[in-house]
This record gives C-alpha cells, structure tokens and sequence, in this order.
C-alpha cells in the first residue's frame, strides 16, 4: 500500500500521514493500542500474532495495471484530482516501483497483518 505512495511522492504532494490515534489504514498497527482498545471494551485473553507473508499480487488484486490506473489504495483518491500529465508520470512511476516484484516465477510482494483473537465475556 505505501509503495505506490512513495513512488508518486516524486510527482505529487501527499497529505501528512494520520496520527498514531486517527483513522487510516494502518490505525491498528501498533499491538499495545489494539490491545488496549480491546481490552478498554471489555475483551480478554488478547492474543496478537504477526501473520507477514509473500503474497500473489495477481490474487490480491494488486497487478500492474490495476495499480498504476490507482483503482485501489489511498493513492487512488489522490489522483482525482492530478492533471493528465500528473497521472503519467505517477504511473510510470508506480510502474517502476512495482517491476521488482514481478519475476518470472510469479508477482509477489510481502504483506504483513495481524491476526488477533480476544475472549467476549
């Protein structure tokens, strides 16, 4: 999700990142504010486990065109508003970025989640 935003930073200005409190994709990044958060609601036995791994971008609906057309992601709201020429050279530069990821053997990149379970008592 951040590739795509980096790579369009070289043409576009990009909002500031939401605080570790807000809204936004990556809200529940930190385990201890998950934690809490599930906790303060009432839930026991909080179990937070990484589940990091190499992913088809194909099946995760992540291919190149569909990325550089910015149909999916944050970037694809920042480009409702960029000029034809804005456009351009963001998905020439998404497309760059993405090229390492797309070998022979099949499209994929490192996804990382939490898997996270709790008690409702």
């Amino acid at each position: 999700m951040t590739l795509p935003l980096m790579a369009a930073a070289k043409h576009i200005d990009l909002p500031p990142p939401p605080g570790p409190d807000e809204p936004g994709p990556f809200a529940f990044a930190d385990a201890d504010r998950v934690r809490k958060i599930l906790e303060g609601a009432g839930f026991t036995s909080v179990e937070i486990n990484p589940d990091d791994r190499a992913v088809p971008l194909d099946k995760a609906g992540l291919d190149a065109d569909v990325a550089s057309r910015f149909e999916i992601g944050p970037l694809s709201r920042l480009m409702d508003d960029a000029t034809n020429d804005e456009r351009e050279l963001v998905r020439g530069s998404v497309r760059e970025a993405l090229a390492p990821y797309y070998q022979p053997e099949g499209p994929t990149m490192t996804f990382a989640a939490w898997i996270v379970t709790a008690k409702n008592q």
